[in-house]
């Protein structure tokens, strides 16, 4: 269930320009550091190794942390779309 809500945040993610996604984000309840982190990662094309290395976290918390955000996302837009 998890995989497939965040396989279609990454989808909403990539089909709407820059502005809508940035609206999107600021519906959700996300932390400044998964925001931070889709927002880099999904929207500016930065690498997790890079991101990890700016946040001094390792690479598997920095994909720990961008998977929960894209979760919530994938909540969010499956309740709204129901």
């Amino acid at each position: 269930m998890v995989s497939d809500l965040v396989r279609l945040a990454k989808i909403a993610l990539a089909d709407v320009d820059k502005k809508r996604v940035i609206a999107l984000l600021d519906c959700i309840n996300l932390t400044d550091q998964e925001r931070s982190i889709v927002e880099k990662t999904e929207l500016n094309g930065v690498r997790i190794y890079d991101v990890s290395e700016e946040l001094m976290l390792s690479d598997d918390a920095v994909s720990l942390i961008k998977r929960n955000a894209m979760r919530k996302i994938g909540i969010y837009l499956t309740q709204k779309l129901q």
